[in-house]
């Protein structure tokens, strides 16, 4: 009978005789000739079983394994494929079966075509005969949903086509499963796994066994319904028993990595499904990073990977509050180094606001081939959004000021729900999808989750990351004698016009004479430009958001070209030769862009993406930024003045320290640009305050806008003050450095052992390399300052933040300093009451101590008193009150009239006179309990010393005192500031000496003019001025004698005691106990008739005082 015929017969056996007879009239003409001789009617009924499924679920494609009777040899069983569009390359379905561990022998196609409701419909029929054993079949064919839930996904890029999916068989997995070990995989290539995916994937389907029990384990921990700590801990075990029977130390390392990922996973949304009940797209994971072995340093608290078919992502945080923008990255293979190094960067950065470093980064996997700008600007934003989804997906949240948990999610961490992210490369305009996505997820932050949103602060219009960059390099155009602002400076620069933070730097004055740069796509010269004509062109490119070939060629100086970098070869004018030092008349991009590095120019301006200096002792491959090899240079070959690091990662901190040792002035990335982040966290504590007022109906929405938008100037000076006062503190460092190169190593000691820090990562110098610096007296870099200094802010900040100082009343007047006066004044209870007023009050005063103190000051103190950082914060607070230290550093910092070298000393003496004032402190444990108590006792008194002044010191002193005076005012230092400062130096005891006249109740003026009359009259003056002379570079010498002045000065409050206990006048006193101030005076006679004093003889004389002020006192 016909083939037609015996379909009949064959579709009888398996249905009804009505359904047979419909099937039977749509299929009996739909398979082509090749088919009916290649497969017998009963064969053919599980293929239209197959094709009916394809029509019915209405999917792209449906797989069945069948087994067929064996015919002259050939293979009984077969995967076949059924889809329906145009017919699909036979390698691309042998890849996929291949993958599924399966071996075809050869491989089909057919067609079968069918009339469905009036349309003709054709299938493509892909049939694989595979080589199974019958043992091998019987295992194979249940897994038939497994591999068709994996086929679909692959079918529909959603899922990846690799070795891994023989999983699917081997381990008996599910696709999720396999997506699991997938994304494991995938991060720990990313962690420097030093294996391919292919090796991975080999070891793993050599391994099943393995595999699974890995698998079961991960269940075992994180499914929220069946999560079991015995069972979790038995497969533990199963797994380290499989492990060490491994041989191959490779496979035991991969196999050991993967156990390592799910025991230091934390949470994960592994079970989560979205609202049709589907998986989710995006597999994310938040990691313990000190819990991963063989992680690259430094080590974040936290990271959190994120894994899909499109896209993979890493968020970095150091610490629970965090903060740091998420960047495309073009970085397939290392995206996670280059997250780390920019989460390192931004650590350093934070140092002035209150999150610490962190740093997110995605990248595209599957961007549209040749697709044009705008779609992939779309596949780049929905890889965001995934990204988005997989951090928010596994965090906490406040709800009516609850803690949530993420649902379906096992925790094995503490709460944690602040998470909150920033614009970055490639993401500009992206805060405001985050911020739409934070909405959906009802997370407590709001639109404070994403800063820089439509509504929110615009760095670009505000121009705050360049014009903090500007602060920096008028900073150092100050100390090199130039004025940035008004004097017409040459310059060369990285980026163009339309970018955000070079177009705003060069807009900065109208002065500038850019003689080139260069972009990702143009190179710019301008030989000897006229500074109006191009501030002008520079600033319609600005508005216009254009690059360097849309400059008007007419407004070039003589000899200017706009080259594009595609050229294979530039010719070079005269002018442009002579400009950058070039001999050959032809040259290549690169070498002219390595030309404009080297330009002997005040400026050089970094506002573009790439690291185009390294030092001469690091090899490209360190650099880790492969499209600039060619045309990065050194520090040592840099000739210009200055450096504004406008953009991030400009240069290695090896470069930097090699230019600061050439000659160059500057700081580093994180110095110059920390405005940009800096107006972000305005933006996010402004917005989490006045947004807990919008909850609570005390303010609307739109007023909240208003007031936003209101507040942009005041937002912005106030944060362009911050960069001011670290370029001031940096500086003063800087020049103090050749005397305290052993406090600084102390301090990075401190830093190694506390902060975890490596000299190594951050280049700072060793012992051997300190030690070498104090012989020569050389200075430290300010690019290694730089960094000493932000993670010591960071580290006092930590040890405040864990004290109940940052609860003192006392402090909050550093909570209305920071923020804008309009909210103080409407909302002052909010602001009190601050949710992250903790740690804002930490920060804000480890600033304030590390900029005004000095950096190494807290761990000084520290060791000269035994006490903690906290205390070392309460006599700072309170001799900052009574001596008003920063109000006279900010208007000694606001001195632009004066020499940099005046502005400077007058800044080193208020650091040394904060020095002397804050030990007393620290010795009155009762005052330091109290800190507003003690200034209310003790501010009236002091007032009344400083006033009268003049009128309490002895003649010498006095004398002296108004010669100072007068010297700064000779000098161009305004009248009231001369005053101020040289009475500073005479007040360093008045606490002291009111505490005495409290005690013993006493008028405080009258203790005042004795406890001079007695440091004049006796020497103690002179002695603890030869004191500090005879300190040297060396740490605990300096300590010692410190340690000699407090004493000296305590013997000359007890002979104070002695006087004012008898009712005398110092003339009378000193008649009535003569012989023993006999004694005194041939003691200090000795002394002062030395020419130089070491710790023995101070120590002695030390000694003789105790023995003879207690007579006196008895």
């Amino acid at each position: 009978a016909p083939w037609q015929n015996q379909i009949l017969s064959a579709l009888n056996q398996r249905f009804s005789n009505d359904v047979a007879s419909k099937l039977d009239k749509k299929y009996r003409e739909a398979f082509s000739l090749s088919f009916q001789e290649s497969h017998t009617p009963e064969s053919a009924i599980e293929d239209i079983i197959s094709v009916e499924k394809l029509l019915n679920v209405q999917s792209p494609v449906v797989m069945a394994f069948t087994s067929q009777k064996a015919q002259d040899g050939d293979t009984p069983y077969h995967l076949s494929f059924y889809h329906e569009g145009d017919p699909i390359s036979p390698l691309k379905l042998l890849r996929i079966v291949e993958n599924f561990g399966l071996t075809p022998v050869s491989d089909s196609h057919y067609t079968c075509e069918i009339t469905v409701e009036g349309q003709k419909r054709e299938i493509h029929i892909h049939d694989f005969p595979i080589q199974v054993t019958a043992d091998q079949w019987v295992k194979l064919d249940p897994r038939q949903d497994a591999f068709e839930e994996a086929l679909q996904a692959i079918w529909q890029n959603l899922a990846g086509n690799d070795r891994l999916n023989e999983l699917l068989f081997l381990a008996e997995m599910t696709l999720p499963e396999v997506v699991l070990v997938r994304a494991i995989g995938r991060y720990l290539m990313q962690a420097r796994l030093p294996y391919s995916q292919d090796y991975y994937a080999e070891i793993l389907t050599r391994h099943a066994p393995i595999v699974r029990l890995l698998t079961d384990y991960f269940h075992a921990r994180f499914d929220p319904d069946n999560h079991s700590e015995a069972k979790a801990a038995a497969l533990l075990k199963q797994c380290e028993n499989y492990i060490a029977q491994v041989k191959s130390l490779d496979e035991d390392r991969v196999l050991r990595r993967v156990l390592n990922f799910i025991q230091a996973t934390v949470r994960t949304n592994y079970y989560q499904r979205d609202s049709l009940g589907m998986i989710k797209p995006q597999l994310s994971f938040k990691i313990n990073s000190a819990e991963i072995t063989e992680l690259p340093k430094p080590v974040p608290l936290y990271e959190t990977f994120v894994y899909a078919h499109r896209v993979e992502g890493i968020h970095l945080r150091t610490s629970k509050i965090s903060r740091g923008g998420l960047r495309w990255s073009d970085r397939r293979e290392d995206f996670r180094d280059e997250v780390l190094d920019l989460m390192k960067a931004q650590t350093v950065k934070n140092s002035v606001i209150v999150p610490t470093g962190a740093k997110g980064g995605f990248y595209v996997k599957y961007p549209p081939l040749d697709g044009d700008r705008k779609a992939i600007q779309a596949e780049g934003i929905a890889c965001y959004q995934i990204f988005i989804r997989g951090l928010l997906d596994i965090t906490d949240n406040w709800v009516n000021k609850e803690m949530v948990r993420p649902r379906r999610v096992v925790c094995y961490d503490e709460p944690d729900p602040y998470l909150v992210v920033a614009a970055d490369k490639g993401t500009a305009t992206f805060s405001d999808i985050a911020n739409a996505i934070s909405k959906d997820y009802n997370h407590w932050l709001g639109d404070a989750f994403a800063s820089g949103g439509s509504v929110g602060y615009d760095h670009k219009g505000m121009g705050i990351t360049a014009r903090g960059a500007w602060e920096s390099v008028r900073h150092h155009g100050y100390l090199l004698g130039i004025n940035v602002d008004k004097d017409p400076i040459t310059v060369v620069g990285v980026g163009d016009m339309g970018g955000d933070v070079f177009g705003n730097g060069l807009l900065q004055s109208p002065h500038l004479k850019l003689i080139g740069a260069f972009s990702y796509s143009h190179i710019f010269c301008d030989p000897h430009p006229d500074p109006a004509k191009s501030f002008a062109e520079r600033t319609r490119l600005f508005k216009a958001v254009a690059n360097w070939d849309q400059y008007n060629p007419a407004l070039l100086s003589k000899g200017g070209r706009i080259y594009s970098r595609g050229d294979k070869e530039l010719e070079l004018t005269p002018e442009i030769k002579a400009a950058f030092g070039i001999e050959n008349d032809k040259v290549t991009p690169a070498e002219l862009m390595r030309a404009i590095l080297r330009a002997q120019v005040d400026l050089l301006w970094f506002g573009g993406i790439g690291t185009y200096v390294k030092a001469s002792t690091e090899l490209d491959v360190d650099v880790r930024d492969k499209a600039n090899d060619f045309i990065r240079i050194t520090g040592n070959e840099l000739r210009c003045k200055i450096i504004g690091e406008g953009a991030n990662l400009g240069m290695t901190q090896r470069g930097r320290i090699e230019a600061d040792h050439h000659g160059v002035a500057l700081n580093t990335d994180f110095i110059d640009n920390s405005a940009g982040v800096n107006t972000s966290d305005y933006e996010v504590n402004i917005k989490i305050l006045l947004n807990a007022l919008v909850s609570d109906g005390k303010l609307t929405m739109d007023n909240r806008n208003k007031l936003l938008e209101s507040m942009t100037d005041e937002i912005a000076a106030l944060v362009l003050a911050n960069n001011r006062a670290q370029n001031t503190a940096l500086g003063i460092a800087r020049e103090m450095s050749p005397g305290r190169t052993e406090h600084f190593g102390q301090l990075i000691e401190e830093l190694e052992n506390l902060s975890g820090i490596s000299r190594k990562l951050e280049a700072l110098p060793t012992e051997a390399d300190l030690a070498r610096m104090a012989i020569e007296g050389q200075k430290l870099t300010r690019p290694e300052i730089s960094v000493i200094m932000s993670h010591t802010k960071l580290l006092v900040t930590q040890m405040l933040a864990q004290d109940n100082i940052v609860d003192d009343p006392a402090l909050l007047p550093l909570l209305h300093e920071y923020f804008p006066a309009a909210i103080v004044k409407k909302y002052p209870e909010a602001v009190n009451n601050f949710a992250l007023k903790q740690q804002l009050v930490a920060m804000l005063l480890a600033n304030a101590i590390v900029n005004q103190a000095s950096v190494y000051m807290p761990k000084w103190l520290s060791d000269r008193t035994g006490l903690g950082y906290a205390d070392i914060a309460r006599s700072f607070v309170i001799a900052n009150a009574l001596f008003e230290f920063e109000k006279h550093w900010n208007a000694v910092q606001a001195l632009e009239n004066v020499p940099s070298e005046v502005q400077q000393q007058l800044l080193i003496e208020l650091l040394q006179h904060t020095d002397r004032s804050l030990p007393w402190f620290l010795n009155q444990n009762e005052l330091l309990r109290d800190i507003s108590g003690t200034i209310a006792r003790y501010q009236p008194h002091f007032v009344k010393l400083s006033d009268n002044i003049l009128s309490l010191l002895p003649p010498e002193r006095r004398h002296a005192r108004n010669n100072h005076e007068q010297r700064l005012i000779a000098e161009g230092v305004p009248v009231n500031i001369a005053a101020a400062h040289a009475n500073i130096r005479s007040l360093a005891a008045v606490p002291s000496v009111i505490a005495l006249a409290l005690d013993i109740k006493k008028p405080v003026v009258d203790s005042a003019k004795i406890y001079f009359q007695i440091g004049e009259r006796f020497g103690f003056d002179q002695l603890r001025e030869q004191a500090r002379q005879s300190m040297r570079n060396e740490y605990w010498q300096r300590q010692a004698i410190s340690a000699l002045i407090e004493d000296f000065s305590a013997h000359q409050l007890r002979l104070t005691r002695a006087v004012l206990t008898q009712n005398q006048t110092l003339q009378q006193w000193i008649a009535n106990e003569h012989q023993l101030a006999e004694r005194l005076d041939v003691l200090m006679r000795e002394l002062h008739g030395e020419t130089s004093l070491g710790v023995t003889q101070l120590t002695v004389a030390n000694r003789r005082l105790r023995g003879l002020v207690p007579s006196w006192t008895s």
